[in-house]
């Protein structure tokens, strides 16, 4: 088996590595406004860097945050933001949960210690709210260890109101349920290095980071080294000069957190059946709630022995992106669900710059901005190595003024030899082959010896662009 299996329509092309933390987002809107589904972005506030976008389809629309629709209700927002309440509703379908429990502002760190030592270590320390992980330190083995994280959570992160649980062994897995149904599973795997017998451990980091900055969903998530990590090798006697056995694994971190430098494996097909009727009955157990991204601890056997909260607008990229696997669509199924018309479109063969959209947003420039409508059908692409004085007398943006005024998309581009590189693509065939003849002239400084066109079969951005 490939140690990843990606989806075809989804070219790492068209992912810049500035899209990484939100491309969730970015995948969603994308599979929408490449069906022909009118796509904005909106603000949340003036004063707010958070975005939000809206799907438009003959009059229906709804508002998305992340993977989070309008159709979730804000009382499923508010029971999935409380990891205690989440748990008291979980409870309630006799959903496998964590023994554990809520301590508030008011309650001393004594009163967490007790409970602590009366369920036995190790423990789970979290914060009720927490977006991100901050607020959430896992295998705590002993008092000492305890009092520190308390006091690391509750005065210097100032989160005052925690709650703690036993510490369940197994594998860490995110269940992504949509609509009753399970689309996608992932195992989350804490920052790791398998040795070669030949590089050494920081030589081992740069080449795991290699491999993430070519994946668009952890292009962003590198192992960095720091404290923790030289602490984590420190307890096996290494050093980051130190060369591991051959297929020797070394953990590098404490938690399975892939925005720390962790895997993401997919393992949607080796989860068993009861798991994943567990995971269905978890998002049931919440009112108002359609999807939701279960986090669960499964055995070696892939069944299920905890469930530990639910995240009601869940990232979707590791599930498209994962590191090793077979990748999930997930965002067409949401498509499908919300604009069911639009099921078999044909997708549009272009993709937009999410960052030029945004930057208008992010500068409070404005606080909406419609993308251009895909162009849909079947795309044609020529490619186009023009010869001759081409170079510094405005050749290349002539070219981009005829090409937008053909309603072509594409990009142009100086070469070292001289030379410049033309890419067009539009629906009209024959309007992309005709396009040589503007290449043929250029403005009234330029030269032009020769054009020679050739096929191009890549994926190319909507708009043209100056490279």
């Amino acid at each position: 088996m490939k140690q990843r299996q990606w989806l075809s329509h989804l070219e790492t092309s068209m992912f810049d590595s500035k899209y990484s933390k939100r491309i969730s987002t970015y995948l969603i809107a994308l599979e929408a406004w490449r069906r022909g589904i009118i796509l904005q972005f909106h603000k949340f506030n003036p004063k707010s860097a958070r975005i939000h976008y809206s799907l438009n389809y003959k009059g229906r629309k709804h508002l998305f945050h992340v993977s989070k629709s309008d159709t979730i209700t804000d009382e499923a927002v508010h029971i999935c933001d409380d990891k205690s309440l989440t748990k008291t509703y979980l409870s309630r379908t006799n959903t496998p949960v964590p023994k554990g429990k809520k301590f508030n502002e008011v309650d001393p760190d004594n009163s967490i210690v007790e409970y602590a030592e009366s369920i036995g270590y190790p423990v789970v320390l979290k914060a009720i709210r927490d977006a991100g992980g901050k607020g959430f330190f896992s295998n705590i083995i002993n008092k000492q260890e305890l009092k520190e994280t308390i006091f690391h959570v509750r005065q210097e992160r100032k989160y005052k109101t925690v709650l703690l649980e036993e510490h369940i062994q197994g594998k860490n897995c995110r269940v992504f349920v949509f609509n009753g149904e399970v689309i996608g599973a992932l195992q989350r795997m804490a920052a790791n290095i398998i040795g070669d017998g030949k590089s050494n451990i920081k030589e081992l980091i740069e080449q795991k980071n290699k491999l993430k900055r070519k994946n668009p969903y952890t292009a962003k998530r590198m192992i960095k080294i720091d404290s923790e990590v030289t602490k984590m090798i420190a307890r096996k006697n290494y050093t980051l000069e130190s060369i591991p056995k051959k297929n020797e694994k070394i953990f590098l971190r404490e938690k399975n957190s892939v925005a720390k430098g962790g895997d993401s494996i997919d393992i949607t097909d080796q989860l068993s059946s009861y798991a994943k009727e567990v995971a269905i009955k978890a998002v049931h157990s919440i009112p108002g709630l359609i999807q939701g991204g279960i986090d669960i601890i499964v055995d070696e056997n892939n069944e299920v022995r905890s469930v530990l909260e639910i995240n009601e607008q869940p990232e979707i990229g590791g599930h498209l992106f994962p590191e090793k696997g077979k990748a999930r669509d997930i965002a067409t199924v949401i498509i499908d669900y919300y604009f069911p018309e639009t099921i078999g479109t044909k997708r549009a063969a272009s993709f937009f710059n999410f960052d030029r959209i945004l930057t208008p947003l992010k500068d409070n420039i404005m606080n909406t901005v419609e993308v251009s409508p895909a162009q849909i059908g079947v795309m044609y692409s020529s490619k186009y190595i023009v010869s001759g004085k081409v170079q510094k007398v405005g050749y290349r943006k002539w070219i981009k003024n005829r090409a937008l005024k053909q309603n072509l998309n594409g990009f142009d581009k100086n070469l070292k030899n001289g030379k410049v590189i033309v890419v067009v693509a539009g629906t009209d065939e024959e309007q992309v082959i005709q396009f040589k003849k503007y290449c043929s002239i250029g403005p009234a400084k330029a030269n032009v010896e020769s054009v020679n066109r050739k096929n191009w079969d890549k994926i190319v951005k909507a708009g043209f662009e100056v490279i």
